[in-house]
């Protein structure tokens, strides 16, 4: 099996590209982008990496295996949202997408992690 200790940096990894995918989108060499508009994008690219570090804590309650196919399918669907919005945009409200994902991704990384404890809890108190 996957040494929790790689696995957490393999997870942490896949946050960093994701935080770096969203600002790497971002058209901010306009000249009429200003300070508020780079604090917006950095928080936003904070955000999309939080499910990442709940998931990097994770690995330490459970089989490290169990958060690292999460992380992987996440920034999966994490990258293919800022390629489509990038490359392939829709419409204007396209944009939400990156803001309301984290919102859907970091509750399910806290009930991983919230099953992974009571299993855990499980196992304990069948031995």
């Amino acid at each position: 099996m996957i040494r929790p200790g790689l696995a957490r940096r393999l997870i942490l990894a896949a946050g960093v590209a994701v935080a770096l995918a969203t600002l790497a989108i971002a058209d901010m060499d306009r000249p009429d982008a200003d300070l508020g508009q780079w604090l917006f994008l950095s928080g936003l690219a904070v955000f999309a990496f939080l499910p990442y570090g709940v998931l990097a804590l994770a690995t330490r309650v459970g089989p490290a295996w169990v958060p690292l196919v999460a992380a992987l399918a996440m920034s999966g669907l994490d990258l293919g949202a800022r390629i489509r919005v990038r490359w392939f945009p829709q419409d204007a409200q396209d944009g939400l997408l990156l803001m309301f994902l984290p919102l859907w991704l970091l509750p399910a990384s806290l009930l991983l992690w919230i099953a992974l404890v009571a299993v855990r809890g499980w196992r304990a108190r069948q031995r």
